[in-house]
């Protein structure tokens, strides 16, 4: 599935599964899809703006801003542009904005 056509309800459904993170060949992180938000009405493109939060593992550092590769069982493979938003007792937490 290929960016235009990933919507607010591609992602819904999987809210609380793991999606992988392929931070290189051999170096795998396990994120959860925390949360599926609105960001209300956009003013170009015909999708709704909408929010991905993610939550990495406690014990992982924090990862980089920049696009990597997410494989999700339902959802397939999606290069994703991740920024770290804040670290908690829980974990890392990311956020992917999709205008």
């Amino acid at each position: 599935m290929t960016d235009d056509l990933l919507t607010i309800d591609s992602f819904r459904p999987h809210e609380g599964t793991t999606f992988v993170l392929h931070a290189t060949a051999e170096h795998r992180v396990d994120l959860t899809l925390a949360g599926v938000r609105a960001l209300g009405p956009g003013s170009h493109g015909s999708r709704e703006p909408f929010a991905l939060d993610f939550r990495g593992p406690a014990d992982a550092p924090v990862l980089a801003q920049m696009t990597y590769r997410l494989t999700h069982e339902q959802v397939g493979e999606q290069e994703i542009f991740l920024v770290p938003v804040g670290v908690t007792p829980a974990g890392a937490d990311y956020e992917a904005i999709f205008t």
